[in-house]
């Protein structure tokens, strides 16, 4: 079944991907204050993406399979070395290990 523009069906998708994006932000807002940096620093960067990009990377967050392969690669030998960044995801997603040691997962902003 096609979803038409205007349609019940596109608007429920629309309600649904702004509710989804409003409880990962109110998510991120609960733990920031409580002093989570992590989340403060997630909430800039989700932030500033744009509707689509916000609504793609919930999309990756939510990928079992690729978070699976995330944690795999992140904790590979070559990612512990420091080696080349892994890319997944047709780049959207990338896994390389800062000079602290720990492992960062970005999400390309080009996404569309």
């Amino acid at each position: 079944m096609q979803c038409r523009p205007g349609s019940a069906q596109a608007d429920d998708s629309l309600v649904s991907q702004t509710s989804r994006i409003a409880e990962y932000q109110a998510y991120l807002a609960m733990k920031s204050a409580q002093g989570d940096e992590q989340a403060k620093e997630t909430a800039q960067g989700f932030s500033a993406l744009s509707t689509t990009q916000k609504s793609r990377f919930l999309d990756l967050l939510e990928d079992r399979s690729l978070m699976t392969k995330f944690f795999e690669t992140a904790e590979s030998a070559a990612a512990v070395a420091g080696t080349t960044p892994a890319v997944m995801a047709g780049g959207d997603v990338v896994v390389e290990r800062e000079s602290a040691g720990a492992v960062v997962l970005g999400v390309n902003r080009a996404v569309t």
